[in-house]
């Protein structure tokens, strides 16, 4: 993918998901994908901030996503559960997320989960 597709990808996520400079990205996919370095340049281009984590670690990614105030992130079901079901152990609200993407759906009985309603 060339620099302009990947910026022009950035900033059309930027319009689509209204993104500002008071965004957190938790950037837990690896750079090398485009999914993972979209997003974190599509909040980057407006001045937010992403926040790397060396590995994945479910719950070391829902503490991230309340101390950091993280909102939004590029997932796969497989993480995405992951996090839902450690934030759910530890008592994480993830109060601050507001938008998701992931490339497929939900396991199923975490759609309605009260840690997946986002504002």
């Amino acid at each position: 993918m060339s620099h302009a597709a990947l910026m022009h990808q950035a900033l059309q996520l930027a319009c689509v998901w209204s993104l500002a400079a008071k965004d957190r990205h938790l950037c837990i996919l690896p750079l090398f994908h485009t999914a993972g370095l979209g997003l974190s340049l599509g909040v980057q281009v407006v001045g937010g901030t992403s926040v790397l984590m060396s590995r994945f670690d479910a719950s070391a990614a829902a503490r991230v996503i309340d101390e950091y105030g993280v909102s939004c992130f590029a997932s796969f079901s497989p993480i995405l559960t992951g996090i839902l079901d450690a934030a759910d152990a530890q008592g994480a609200g993830l109060g601050s997320l507001r938008a998701l993407t992931g490339a497929d759906p939900v396991a199923p009985g975490r759609a309605n989960s009260s840690s997946l309603l986002l504002r």
